[in-house]
């Protein structure tokens, strides 16, 4: 699985720079950020196609309270050209949080999960606010919230490392999670 995310991360930097190469930079064109919430950290880079519409990459992770990492192909659209923005963005992502698997042991019942990963397909909505300092591009600020949604195959999260190799089976379950994140970014345009 990290193999495939690591291909899927650098596909979408590579296609983020093709696109970015297509015509030349106006003042505010790539726009680099870091984002902190108070669960995680992340990443970001879009480039600016029309006046409403940017496209770009966006990366997410989080490792105190449910271990989440979402990556996404993100495009945002500024209702009249301005500064708040819709998001969507696409990609693949990993979030443990509660639910219920049963898992099947050798020499044992059958017991519950209550714990569970679900990793897939994330779709991502969302919304924010860029805010420039000074002139037109150069440093900004980006607060805003996101809802990563993961639709994928759900397995036990806190048991699998207790559980001796191959003494346990755990059926095929598909499932969706959901996490909210308030993030504050800080980045600079170029």
């Amino acid at each position: 699985m990290k193999r495939m995310v690591i291909m899927v991360t650098l596909a979408m930097l590579i296609a983020s720079a093709v696109l970015a190469q297509g015509k030349m930079a106006d003042a505010e064109s790539h726009w680099i950020s870091g984002e902190l919430s108070l669960i995680g950290i992340g990443v970001s880079y879009e480039y600016l196609l029309l006046p409403q519409l940017s496209i770009g990459i966006s990366a997410f992770l989080n490792v105190l309270v449910t271990q989440t990492y979402v990556v996404n192909l993100i495009g945002h659209y500024h209702p009249g050209g301005s500064r708040f923005f819709l998001e969507l963005g696409l990609g693949l992502g990993s979030i443990n949080g509660p639910g219920e698997i049963i898992v099947s042991e050798k020499n044992r019942d059958d017991w519950p999960a209550y714990l569970i990963t679900t990793t897939g397909l994330s779709i991502t909505p969302g919304l924010g606010w860029k805010i420039d300092f000074g002139y037109p591009g150069g440093f900004f600020i980006q607060p805003g919230v996101k809802l990563p949604i993961v639709i994928g195959k759900q397995k036990p999260w806190e048991s699998i490392n207790n559980l001796s190799a191959g003494n346990y089976s755990v059926p095929n379950q598909t499932g969706t999670a959901v996490t909210f994140i308030v993030f504050f970014s800080m980045g600079v345009s170029f």
